[in-house]
C-alpha cells in the first residue's frame, strides 16, 4: 500500500482503521506513519506520531528515517539532514534517500546526503550500495551513481564496487551510443578518487567485448599512463573484428598501434590472431611485411615457421629457411606442437617424411619430437600401430636414432603393455634405426623422448622444484638458475629477478652476456635506468663481442629521453657499436623521435634522426620525419608546419605527412589569421610535384578536397586535369572502409557529369567497397545516383550488383 500512488485509497483505508484506534499496536501506528511518509504526506505522518505519544507509544528511530524518504520526494534537504543528524541513518536509509532524490530530479542534493556514509563499510552494506549504483545507471541517473562512488571511503574494500560501477556504466553508455570522451571522463573521475588497475582493466574488457575499438584503444593509453602493462592478447577481440569486417588494412593498423605503443606481439597473437587473418600464400613476403611493420624478427620467423608446420606446408617452410638462413629449434613448444599437428594432418605420411627431413634444425631433429608425440598417444590408447608406421618410414629413408633415445623409448614401450607382436615388430625396427655412433648425453633432461621435461620447457614453479632437487643431490644448478632468471625477466617479476641475481653473485656463478642482457631489459621496462646502465656497462666491458639487440637499446634510449636525459640518449646511440641490426626497428625509431618532439628540446629530433641513420638503426624515410611536422600541426601552428615540410622537401627530397598537411591547409583556406595561406598551399603542392610528380600532387589535392567536402573545387580539377584514377585508388587503399567510402562518394558528387570518361572507373571502385562487405543497400543507392546522373553502368558493374542482389535475396529467404 505504501508504494501505490493512490493517496485517496490509502486515506480511506486509514480512516476506517481509525474507528478502532485504541486497539492499534505500535507496529500498526508505525506502518501508517511509513505509508504517509512514503506517499509524501508528511503532515499526516506527524499527526500519527502525535497520536502515538497520546497513547504513550515511543516511535522507533527508523520511523523518522521514513519521514526523510517523504522529504526526499519534495527535495526538502534541510529536514532530511536534521533527521539524519539526530537519528543516525543506516546504509539502507541513506541509499534509499539518494534513489528517491534521483527519481524526483533533486540530484543536486545527493552529495549532502552521502556525507552521512560511515568511514568503513561491511560487505553486506557494500552489496546494498553496488545494487543501488547498478539501478541508478540503468534508470538514467549515472551522474548520481558516480557521486556515490566518489563519496565512498577510499579503502581497498570499495574497489569491487568501483569495478562493478565501471562494468555497468560502460555497458550502458555503449548501448546508448555515448561518446568515448564521456565514458573516459567518468572512468577517470573514479581513478582520480581511488586508483586500482582493476577499474581500467574492467572498462577495457567491456569495451573489447562490445567491439568498441576507439574506446578500447583510448583505455589502453590510460593503462599505459597508469603504468598498467598492456599485453598483446588485449588486442585479440579487435583483430577478430578486423578480420570479420574483411579489412586487412585494419589488421595492419592494429599491428602498428601495438608496436608504436610498445606492446610486444607474442607468438600466440601472431599464430592465432594475425597469420590466419592475412595472406600467407607467399611466406617470404608475409614474413618480410611483418618484420617491416616492426614486429620482433625472431618472433615473426618462429611464428610463420610454426604456422607453416601446422598447415603441413613444408616446401614453403624450407623456402623461408633458405631466404632467411634460419634453423628451427624444436625445443620451442610452439614449433614442437605445430610440427606434430602438421604430421597428424598429413594424409600421405610417406610423402611427408622426406620433406620433413629437409627442414634445417638446431639441437635435435624433428623426427624425435614426432616420435615423442606418437609414444604419448600409444600410452594413452594402448596401441602401437601409428608408432610402427612412422618407424618403418624412418627406416625406409635411412634415418637413425641415438642409442640413448632408443633406450628411453624401449622403457616407455614396456610400460605401455601393448600387443606382443607389436612389441616384437618395434624391437626389430629399432635394431635397424639404432645409431650407436652418436654420442649423446645420458642426462634425462636432454633427451627428447624422456618423460622428464627439459628445464627450457619448465614453468617457474617446476624450475624452482628442479633447483631444489638438484641442490639436494649436490648437483650443479647454474643452468637451471639462469633459466629461472630468464623466466622472472620474461614475466617482469622485478623482485624475484633481483633475488635470483643476488643468488648468482653469492654462489659465484659465471655470468653470460645473455643473462646481463635480460636484466638490462628488465630494468629498462621498470624505468630503473641507473641499474640498466650498470648492466649495459658489464656487457660492454666483459663481453665486447656480444651483439646487443637494437630493439632493446632503443627502448633504453626512449626511457632516457622520457627522463630528460637527452644527452645520454645521444651518447648511447653513438657509443654502443656492437649492435644486432637484423630486425627492422623503424617503428621503435619513430617512438624515439616522437618522445623527443614532446620534450623541451624538440628541435633536436632531426639531429637524433641523423644519428640513428649514421649508426645503421634506420634509413631516411618519410615516416621518420613525420613527428617533426606533426608537432606543429597538433599545435595548430600551420606556418611552422609548412616551413618544416618545405625544408625537408628541399633538403632530403622527402614529403612527410603530405596528405594531412594538405587537408589542414584546405580546411583553413578561408582563415584570414594565417598569412599567405593560398601561397603556402601552392608551395606545398609544388614541393610534392617536384618530389613525386604532378599526378601524385593532383591525387593528394583531390583527397584533401574530398575530405573537407569542397565539391566545386573538386569538379574544376576533374574538368581541367587528367586525373590518374589508378593512382587515386592506390592512395585510397590505405584508408579504412568508412573513410575510403566517404572520400569516394564525395569525389563521385563532383565528377558525376556524363562526359567524364573516368566516372565509370570510380563507380566500379565504389561498388567494390560495397561488395567487400556484402552491402547491397549501399550498392543500390549508388546505382540510383548513377541513373539520376545518366551514367551507364559497365558490364562489370552490372554483373557484380546482380550477384549482390542474388545474395541479398538468398539471405532474406
Amino acid at each position: 500500500m505504501s508504494k501505490t500512488e493512490d493517496s485517496e485509497l490509502t486515506a480511506d483505508m486509514i480512516a476506517k482503521m481509525k474507528e478502532n484506534l485504541d486497539s492499534w499496536s505500535k507496529e500498526t501506528f508505525e506502518t501508517i506513519v511509513k505509508v504517509n511518509a512514503l506517499q509524501g504526506n508528511i503532515a499526516k505522518a506527524y499527526e500519527v506520531i502525535e497520536e502515538m505519544t497520546l497513547y504513550e507509544i515511543v516511535p522507533s528511530p527508523e520511523i523518522y528515517n521514513y519521514l526523510a524518504y517523504g522529504y526526499a520526494k519534495t527535495g526538502d534537504i534541510s529536514n532530511i539532514i536534521e533527521i539524519f543528524e539526530k537519528y543516525h541513518p543506516s546504509i539502507v536509509n541513506i541509499i534509499e534517500v539518494v534513489k528517491i532524490l534521483s527519481r524526483h530530479e533533486y540530484g543536486e542534493h545527493v552529495e549532502s546526503i552521502l556525507k552521512f556514509l560511515p568511514v568503513s563499510l561491511k560487505p553486506n552494506e557494500l552489496s546494498v550500495i553496488t545494487n543501488a549504483i547498478i539501478e541508478l545507471i540503468y534508470t538514467g541517473y549515472r551522474i548520481n551513481a558516480l557521486k556515490i562512488i566518489i563519496n565512498l571511503p577510499a579503502v581497498p574494500e570499495v574497489i569491487d564496487t568501483c569495478v562493478e560501477y565501471v562494468k555497468y556504466l560502460v555497458n550502458e553508455e555503449i548501448r546508448l551510443n555515448g561518446t568515448d570522451e564521456d565514458i573516459l571522463q567518468a572512468i577517470r573521475k573514479i581513478t582520480d578518487y581511488i586508483y586500482s588497475p582493476f577499474i581500467i582493466n574492467e572498462a577495457t574488457r567491456v569495451a573489447l567485448h562490445e567491439g568498441r575499438e576507439s574506446l578500447a584503444l583510448a583505455l589502453f593509453e590510460d593503462m599505459r599512463k597508469n603504468d598498467i602493462p598492456v599485453r598483446s592478447h588485449y588486442y585479440w577481440p579487435l583483430l577478430i573484428l578486423a578480420h570479420k569486417s574483411a579489412n586487412k588494412n585494419k589488421i595492419y593498423s592494429l599491428i602498428s598501434h601495438m608496436i608504436s605503443s610498445g606492446v610486444e606481439i607474442d607468438k600466440d597473437t601472431l599464430m592465432d590472431y594475425i597469420l590466419p587473418f592475412v595472406d600467407v600464400t607467399d611466406p617470404v613476403k608475409i614474413t618480410t611485411t611483418l618484420i617491416d611493420n616492426g614486429i620482433y624478427y625472431l618472433n615473426v620467423i618462429e611464428s610463420v615457421s610454426a604456422f607453416l608446420l601446422r598447415d603441413n606446408r613444408l616446401k614453403d617452410l624450407t623456402l623461408l629457411q633458405s631466404k632467411y638462413k634460419v634453423k628451427i629449434n624444436f625445443c620451442d613448444s610452439y614449433l614442437e606442437k605445430s610440427l606434430v599437428q602438421g604430421y597428424e594432418k598429413a594424409t600421405d605420411k610417406l610423402a611427408y617424411v622426406p620433406l620433413m627431413l629437409k627442414i634445417l634444425y638446431t639441437m635435435k631433429p624433428p623426427h624425435l619430437y614426432i616420435l615423442n608425440a606418437l609414444l604419448n598417444d600409444a600410452a594413452k590408447f594402448k596401441k602401437l600401430e601409428q608408432l610402427i608406421d612412422f618407424l618403418r618410414i624412418l627406416k625406409k629413408y635411412k634415418v637413425t636414432i641415438p642409442k640413448a633415445e632408443i633406450d628411453v623409448m624401449k622403457k616407455r614401450i614396456v610400460d605401455i603393455k601393448a600387443d606382443v607382436a607389436e612389441n616384437k615388430t618395434i624391437e626389430d625396427l629399432l635394431k635397424g634405426l639404432n645409431d650407436k655412433k652418436i654420442d649423446m648425453t645420458s642426462d634425462r633432461f636432454d633427451l627428447v623422448l624422456s618423460l622428464d621435461p627439459h628445464p627450457k620447457k619448465m614453468d617457474i614453479e617446476k624450475l624452482r622444484n628442479h633447483i631444489t632437487e638438484l641442490k639436494s643431490k649436490n648437483l650443479n644448478v647454474r643452468g637451471a638458475t639462469k633459466k629461472l632468471l630468464n623466466q622472472y625477466c620474461k614475466y617482469n617479476d622485478l623482485k624475484a629477478a633481483e633475488s635470483m641475481k643476488e643468488e648468482i653473485i653469492a654462489n659465484n656463478f659465471q655470468w653470460t652476456p645473455g643473462m646481463r642482457a635480460m636484466l638490462f631489459d628488465l630494468y629498462v621496462k621498470n624505468n630503473l635506468l641507473d641499474k640498466a646502465e650498470a648492466e649495459l656497462n658489464e656487457i660492454r666491458n666483459n663481453f665486447s663481442s656480444f651483439e646487443l639487440d637494437s630493439n632493446k637499446i632503443l627502448s633504453y634510449v626512449i626511457s632516457l629521453v622520457e627522463n630528460n636525459r637527452l644527452d645520454d640518449a645521444f651518447d648511447a646511440i653513438s657509443d654502443i657499436k656492437n649492435i644486432n641490426n637484423s630486425a627492422n626497428v623503424t617503428n621503435k625509431c619513430l617512438q624515439l623521435l616522437y618522445a623527443i618532439t614532446k620534450g623541451e628540446r624538440h628541435g633536436d629530433a632531426e639531429k637524433m634522426l641523423i644519428t640513428l641513420i649514421k649508426n645503421n638503426y634506420c634509413t631516411l624515410q618519410n615516416v621518420l620525419l613525420q613527428p617533426l611536422v606533426e608537432r606543429h600541426i597538433s599545435r595548430n601552428d600551420i606556418v611552422s608546419a609548412v616551413d618544416t615540410f618545405l625544408y625537408y622537401g628541399n633538403k632530403y627530397k622527402r614529403t612527410p605527412l603530405q596528405q594531412r598537411l594538405l587537408i589542414t591547409l584546405v580546411e583553413h583556406i578561408d582563415d584570414s589569421s594565417i598569412p599567405d595561406l593560398e601561397d603556402r598551399l601552392k608551395k606545398v603542392l609544388n614541393c610534392i610535384k617536384d618530389v613525386h610528380g604532378k599526378p601524385v600532387a593532383v591525387v593528394k589535392l583531390i583527397v584533401a578536397l574530398a575530405k573537407t567536402g569542397k565539391i566545386e573545387q573538386l569538379r574544376k580539377i576533374f574538368q581541367m586535369e587528367n586525373v590518374q584514377m589508378k593512382l587515386l585508388f592506390k592512395d585510397l587503399h590505405y584508408y579504412d572502409r568508412k573513410d575510403k567510402l566517404d572520400i569516394s562518394l564525395t569525389i563521385f558528387e563532383a565528377a558525376k557529369y556524363p562526359r567524364n570518361i573516368k566516372i565509370n572507373l570510380l563507380c566500379d571502385y565504389i561498388l567494390s567497397i560495397y561488395d567487400e562487405n556484402n552491402d547491397y543497400e549501399g550498392a543500390s543507392a549508388l546505382l540510383r545516383k548513377m541513373e539520376k546522373a545518366s551514367i551507364t553502368p559497365t558490364d562489370k558493374f552490372k554483373t557484380k550488383i546482380s550477384r549482390l542482389n542474388n545474395e541479398e535475396r538468398r539471405m532474406q529467404s
